[in-house]
Protein backbone atom coordinates (compact mmCIF):
# COMPACT_ATOMS: atom_id res chain seq x y z
CA UNK A 1 0.00 0.00 0.00
CA UNK A 2 2.87 2.70 0.88
CA UNK A 3 4.92 2.16 -2.43
CA UNK A 4 1.58 2.35 -4.42
CA UNK A 5 1.08 5.68 -2.75
CA UNK A 6 4.75 6.93 -3.32
CA UNK A 7 4.15 6.03 -6.89
CA UNK A 8 1.06 7.80 -7.35
CA UNK A 9 2.53 10.92 -5.66
CA UNK A 10 5.58 10.33 -7.83
CA UNK A 11 3.56 10.51 -11.39
CA UNK A 12 1.32 13.45 -10.09
CA UNK A 13 4.75 15.73 -9.47
CA UNK A 14 5.95 14.38 -12.97
CA UNK A 15 2.60 15.72 -14.64
CA UNK A 16 2.55 19.01 -12.44
CA UNK A 17 6.42 19.44 -13.88
CA UNK A 18 5.35 19.07 -17.53
CA UNK A 19 2.47 21.97 -17.28
CA UNK A 20 4.54 24.20 -15.72
CA UNK A 21 7.49 23.51 -18.00
CA UNK A 22 4.71 24.21 -21.09
CA UNK A 23 3.34 27.53 -19.83
CA UNK A 24 6.57 28.80 -19.77
CA UNK A 25 6.44 30.14 -23.09
CA UNK A 26 9.50 30.54 -25.57
CA UNK A 27 12.82 32.61 -23.75
CA UNK A 28 12.33 36.99 -23.79
CA UNK A 29 15.37 37.98 -25.97
CA UNK A 30 16.88 40.54 -24.11
CA UNK A 31 17.36 43.88 -26.61
CA UNK A 32 20.50 44.50 -28.20
CA UNK A 33 22.58 47.05 -26.86
CA UNK A 34 21.90 50.30 -28.13
CA UNK A 35 25.00 51.51 -30.71
CA UNK A 36 25.75 55.44 -30.44
CA UNK A 37 25.82 57.03 -33.99
CA UNK A 38 28.97 57.85 -35.53
CA UNK A 39 29.71 61.73 -36.04
CA UNK A 40 30.98 62.55 -39.46
CA UNK A 41 34.45 63.72 -39.69
CA UNK A 42 35.65 67.08 -38.58
CA UNK A 43 36.51 69.34 -41.61
CA UNK A 44 39.32 71.48 -41.20
CA UNK A 45 38.17 75.25 -40.64
CA UNK A 46 34.43 74.10 -40.94
CA UNK A 47 32.10 74.89 -38.04
CA UNK A 48 30.22 71.62 -37.02
CA UNK A 49 26.54 71.57 -36.99
CA UNK A 50 24.70 71.37 -34.15
CA UNK A 51 23.02 68.01 -32.88
CA UNK A 52 20.12 67.47 -34.46
CA UNK A 53 20.18 70.31 -36.94
CA UNK A 54 19.61 68.13 -40.05
CA UNK A 55 20.74 69.93 -43.23
CA UNK A 56 22.19 72.74 -41.33
CA UNK A 57 24.47 75.01 -43.37
CA UNK A 58 28.50 74.75 -42.49
CA UNK A 59 29.81 78.09 -41.37
CA UNK A 60 33.80 78.95 -41.02
CA UNK A 61 34.61 78.24 -37.48
CA UNK A 62 35.89 80.17 -35.01
CA UNK A 63 39.46 80.27 -35.91
CA UNK A 64 38.94 80.11 -38.80
CA UNK A 65 37.19 83.53 -38.74
CA UNK A 66 40.34 85.23 -36.51
CA UNK A 67 42.99 84.59 -38.80
CA UNK A 68 40.89 85.70 -41.37
CA UNK A 69 40.01 88.65 -39.84
CA UNK A 70 43.25 89.31 -38.98
CA UNK A 71 44.32 88.95 -42.82
CA UNK A 72 45.56 86.03 -43.16
CA UNK A 73 44.88 84.99 -46.84
CA UNK A 74 44.73 80.98 -46.47
CA UNK A 75 41.88 81.62 -43.71
CA UNK A 76 40.45 84.25 -46.06
CA UNK A 77 40.62 81.45 -49.02
CA UNK A 78 38.86 79.13 -46.58
CA UNK A 79 35.95 81.38 -45.42
CA UNK A 80 35.75 82.06 -49.24
CA UNK A 81 35.17 78.80 -50.33
CA UNK A 82 32.78 77.57 -47.31
CA UNK A 83 30.83 80.48 -47.60
CA UNK A 84 30.56 79.81 -51.67
CA UNK A 85 29.10 76.66 -50.47
CA UNK A 86 26.71 77.69 -48.09
CA UNK A 87 25.57 80.41 -51.05
CA UNK A 88 24.90 77.90 -53.66
CA UNK A 89 22.33 76.25 -50.71
CA UNK A 90 20.83 79.48 -49.80
CA UNK A 91 21.68 81.91 -52.31
CA UNK A 92 23.01 84.40 -49.88
CA UNK A 93 26.26 85.88 -51.23
CA UNK A 94 27.20 88.49 -49.37
CA UNK A 95 29.70 86.90 -47.02
CA UNK A 96 31.10 85.07 -49.80
CA UNK A 97 31.93 87.69 -52.00
CA UNK A 98 33.98 89.63 -49.27
CA UNK A 99 35.81 87.18 -48.17
CA UNK A 100 36.53 85.79 -51.61
CA UNK A 101 37.80 89.54 -52.74
CA UNK A 102 39.92 90.06 -49.91
CA UNK A 103 41.52 86.53 -50.86
CA UNK A 104 41.34 86.97 -54.04
CA UNK A 105 42.94 90.67 -54.44
CA UNK A 106 45.88 89.31 -51.92
CA UNK A 107 46.56 86.60 -54.14
CA UNK A 108 44.83 83.36 -53.73
CA UNK A 109 44.16 81.15 -57.37
CA UNK A 110 40.98 79.29 -55.52
CA UNK A 111 39.76 82.54 -54.39
CA UNK A 112 40.70 84.37 -57.57
CA UNK A 113 38.47 81.31 -59.58
CA UNK A 114 35.29 82.13 -57.18
CA UNK A 115 35.46 85.48 -57.06
CA UNK A 116 35.54 85.39 -61.20
CA UNK A 117 32.78 83.14 -60.82
CA UNK A 118 30.70 85.15 -58.82
CA UNK A 119 30.59 88.23 -61.32
CA UNK A 120 30.23 85.65 -64.57
CA UNK A 121 26.88 84.79 -63.27
CA UNK A 122 26.20 87.48 -61.00
CA UNK A 123 26.30 85.83 -57.63
CA UNK A 124 25.99 88.92 -54.52
CA UNK A 125 27.52 91.00 -57.28
CA UNK A 126 26.09 93.06 -60.45
CA UNK A 127 26.73 90.47 -63.20
CA UNK A 128 29.85 91.14 -65.42
CA UNK A 129 31.51 89.04 -68.14
CA UNK A 130 34.84 91.26 -68.43
CA UNK A 131 35.61 91.49 -64.79
CA UNK A 132 34.75 87.36 -64.56
CA UNK A 133 37.27 87.19 -67.05
CA UNK A 134 40.05 89.28 -66.01
CA UNK A 135 40.10 86.95 -62.20
CA UNK A 136 39.74 84.01 -64.02
CA UNK A 137 42.99 85.47 -66.24
CA UNK A 138 44.68 86.28 -62.70
CA UNK A 139 44.14 82.36 -61.68
CA UNK A 140 45.19 80.90 -64.53
CA UNK A 141 48.41 82.49 -64.91
CA UNK A 142 49.01 80.29 -61.63
CA UNK A 143 47.66 77.18 -63.43
CA UNK A 144 44.49 76.85 -61.54
CA UNK A 145 42.41 73.99 -63.32
CA UNK A 146 38.92 74.85 -62.50
CA UNK A 147 39.44 78.47 -63.93
CA UNK A 148 41.06 77.14 -67.13
CA UNK A 149 37.94 75.16 -67.43
CA UNK A 150 35.55 77.98 -66.41
CA UNK A 151 37.44 81.09 -69.08
CA UNK A 152 37.59 78.22 -71.64
CA UNK A 153 33.79 77.97 -71.75
CA UNK A 154 33.32 81.42 -71.49
CA UNK A 155 35.40 82.51 -74.01
CA UNK A 156 34.14 79.46 -76.12
CA UNK A 157 30.88 81.03 -76.01
CA UNK A 158 31.35 84.81 -76.49
CA UNK A 159 31.65 83.23 -80.48
CA UNK A 160 34.80 85.23 -81.72
CA UNK A 161 37.23 83.03 -83.87
CA UNK A 162 40.18 83.98 -81.37
CA UNK A 163 38.39 83.76 -78.52
CA UNK A 164 36.92 80.36 -79.25
CA UNK A 165 40.58 78.88 -80.11
CA UNK A 166 42.18 80.12 -77.34
CA UNK A 167 38.83 78.82 -74.83
CA UNK A 168 39.47 75.45 -76.82
CA UNK A 169 43.15 75.71 -75.98
CA UNK A 170 42.32 76.22 -71.91
CA UNK A 171 39.85 73.14 -72.16
CA UNK A 172 42.85 71.00 -73.35
CA UNK A 173 45.65 72.83 -70.43
CA UNK A 174 42.70 71.97 -68.03
CA UNK A 175 42.04 68.45 -69.24
CA UNK A 176 45.64 68.04 -69.35
CA UNK A 177 45.81 68.73 -65.39
CA UNK A 178 43.08 66.62 -64.48
CA UNK A 179 40.07 68.47 -65.24
CA UNK A 180 37.27 66.10 -65.24
CA UNK A 181 34.88 69.00 -66.37
CA UNK A 182 37.08 70.42 -68.72
CA UNK A 183 37.28 66.80 -70.66
CA UNK A 184 33.84 66.08 -71.13
CA UNK A 185 33.60 69.62 -72.42
CA UNK A 186 36.29 68.85 -74.88
CA UNK A 187 34.59 65.93 -76.14
CA UNK A 188 31.13 67.60 -76.48
CA UNK A 189 33.26 69.84 -78.88
CA UNK A 190 34.27 66.98 -80.47
CA UNK A 191 38.11 68.09 -79.81
CA UNK A 192 40.70 65.91 -78.35
CA UNK A 193 42.25 66.95 -74.95
CA UNK A 194 45.96 67.19 -75.02
CA UNK A 195 47.39 63.83 -75.19
CA UNK A 196 48.68 62.29 -71.79
CA UNK A 197 49.71 58.66 -71.38
CA UNK A 198 47.74 56.65 -69.54
CA UNK A 199 44.77 59.04 -70.10
CA UNK A 200 42.46 57.68 -72.12
CA UNK A 201 38.92 59.70 -73.28
CA UNK A 202 36.23 59.37 -71.10
CA UNK A 203 33.33 57.64 -72.62
CA UNK A 204 29.46 59.08 -71.73
CA UNK A 205 27.51 56.03 -69.25
CA UNK A 206 25.40 53.80 -71.27
CA UNK A 207 21.66 54.73 -71.37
Amino acid sequence: MFWRFLGGAAFVAIVIFALHWHNRGPATARPAPAIPAQRPPDVEGVQKAPEGAAGAIMSPSDDVMAQATQGDTHAQSRACAIHMTAGDATREYAEAVRWCALAAAAGDAEAQSSYARQHQFGLGVAQNDQLAIEWYEKAVTQQNAHAMYMLGQLLYKIGAPADEARGVALLQRAATLGNLNARWALQNLGVAPEKRPGQPLLTPPSP
